[in-house]
């Protein structure tokens, strides 16, 4: 895909404390984490690539570090593109949903000051944003340009120090990017930090004689981003008609038809269009009136996503600036050695452990609550209220999506009764061994980007993410 292998061996050499490392012909990895099933898809993939772009294709740190970002974007997230388009446009949530999570409140920076993690906020960045800016580009120059953009980079500069300002000049060379254009691109996403955030307004219905017409606009906040964006209306589940719309401003106008009555619809797309406003008819077919307007429906535009965009997840737990942890009056002694394994693993290793008595004195500020085990008190049991569907919770058993009999939960949601704050809860059922509950706790960590977990001796029974209901890009015809 990109050139030749440039070394003459690849080895993977176990280390015996946690690492993750790519050198040039070999990879070094810590012996806990080479033995995960994940592995092979994740770590191993990532640092494999590296002998393409890090060690082949060397960084310019002086201009910040592009390799992470560009080899998670060939192999993680390719490899979910060659899976699905579903499982692709999966991990572009996740990026958004990290970055939103991790990045966004005081810790985000430019790219181009990027060199290495240190934190889950400098791996949203240099790891994640980084990653969609590549794949921004792919969007703007086609599947052909951009590959071929990248293979006469590696041509060209192995073992040499290369920059963001090289990989816009081979862009332009090999893929046709207009200068101009590829200036004003790396220069709001590279050179600045920040995200675009977005929302529709004013979003209107109307029919007359020739179909139905989708008016309102698409409004970002300063500073400005230049963007083309999709804007589609579903008209089923399966069928729905795009549109493009060139923003540069902070408000741009929509017109969008679509016929009345014909046959069924298929998905189509029309050219962007840039100015003050936007408009798009469709051409022959028919259609029933639309039932959404959606706002980058695919996930192709990197964000600053909406609070309510944002699932609560592990994740979650890890970014939080306020955790309150709390231990289950009665807990046996083995219980405080996994709680503190835990909050390590979350990185809040310096976290003190609460007694509910404690926690009820701090119910009515805003903050986040971390349960080790279903509390004793009624007030504290009160944050179990709001908990979400298909959950069931008690000190013998738990039931999540369907699936009982597992011996041990963590479920992070939005605890609603107090207005603010998230709620996390470590379960393990009555019964359970030690040795199960000290390593689930030990795995937790490694699900950064799921909303529950559920174990059995150890071993992950259930994973998912709680379902996004709400979006400032999505307004639903069908229940304004």
């Amino acid at each position: 895909m990109h050139g030749p292998y440039p070394f003459p061996k690849f080895a993977i050499v176990e280390n015996f404390f946690p690492t993750g490392y790519g050198f040039p012909s070999y990879t070094l990895l810590g012996a806990t984490v080479l033995r995960l099933p994940f592995i092979p898809e994740t770590s191993l993939r990532h640092e494999i690539a590296h002998s393409w772009w890090g060690n082949g294709v060397l960084v310019d740190y002086a201009s910040g570090n592009w390799c992470e970002g560009l080899t998670t974007y060939v192999a993680d997230y390719l490899s979910q593109e060659m899976s699905s388009a579903a499982d692709a446009r999966l991990y572009r949530e996740q990026i958004l949903q990290e970055y939103s999570t991790f990045a966004a409140s005081g810790a985000d920076f430019p790219l181009r000051l990027f060199e290495s993690r240190s934190s889950p906020a400098t791996k949203a960045v240099g790891y994640g944003k980084a990653a969609f800016v590549f794949h921004m580009i792919r969007q703007k120059l086609g599947d052909d340009a951009f590959w071929n953009s990248l293979r006469q980079i590696y041509k060209e500069r192995l073992f040499v120090r290369t920059s963001w300002e090289d990989f816009r000049d081979v862009f332009v060379r090999t893929g046709g990017w207009d200068p101009a254009e590829a200036k004003e691109f790396f220069d709001q996403w590279v050179a600045r930090s920040g995200a675009p955030v977005l929302k529709l307004r004013d979003v209107q219905l109307k029919s007359d004689a020739s179909g139905w017409q989708a008016t309102g606009s698409l409004d970002q906040d300063p500073p400005w981003y230049d963007l083309d964006i999709t804007v589609a209306l579903k008209i089923s589940p399966t069928q729905r008609l795009d549109t493009r719309i060139g923003i540069k401003g902070g408000s741009t106008s929509f017109a969008i038809g679509s016929p009345r009555t014909g046959s069924a619809l298929k998905p189509s797309a029309a050219p962007a269009q840039r100015g003050d406003s936007a408009s798009a008819q469709t051409g022959s077919g028919g259609s029933p009136p639309p039932q959404k307007l959606i706002a980058d429906p695919d996930v192709n535009i990197f964000r600053l996503l909406d609070p309510e965009e944002v699932p609560c997840t592990v994740n979650s737990v890890k970014g939080s600036k306020s955790l309150t942890a709390v231990l289950r009056d009665g807990s046996p002694r083995e219980a405080v050695k996994a709680f503190k394994l835990l909050l390590e693993g979350l990185g809040h290793a310096g976290a003190r452990i609460t007694s509910e008595e404690e926690a009820e004195m701090k119910m009515s500020k805003q903050g986040d609550f971390l349960f080790f085990g279903l509390p004793r008190s009624e007030k504290l049991k009160s944050f179990f209220l709001s908990s979400p569907e298909d959950v069931t919770l008690s000190e013998e058993k738990f039931s999540v999506k369907g699936l009982s009999g597992a011996d041990c939960l963590f479920l992070v949601f939005n605890e609603s009764n107090r207005g603010a704050g998230i709620t996390a809860l470590y379960l393990p059922v009555s019964g359970t061994s030690s040795d199960s509950v000290l390593t689930a706790a030990r795995k937790i960590t490694h699900y950064g980007k799921y909303s529950y977990l559920a174990f059995s001796h150890g071993v992950i029974r259930q994973k998912g993410v709680w379902e996004v209901l709400r979006s400032p890009l999505q307004f639903d015809f069908l229940n304004k």
